[in-house]
């Protein structure tokens, strides 16, 4: 187990900042692994393609 997982399933009992000290990394570097587990939001359909589909049925 990562020591940033193991912050995360320990993080509703006890402060981040503490458990980040407990297992030696700085806090901005759970947060920045955080931020990168959670799932892209994908980019919504941009007009001129749904208005091509429209008119043309490509």
């Amino acid at each position: 187990m990562s020591r940033y997982r193991f912050i995360d399933e320990q993080r509703s009992q006890y402060p981040v900042r503490l458990l980040c000290q407990v297992v030696a990394v700085p806090a901005s570097g759970y947060y920045a692994w955080q931020h990168a587990q959670q799932p892209a939001v994908a980019a919504p359909e941009p007009a001129w393609e749904t208005a091509l589909v429209k008119v043309f049925g490509v």
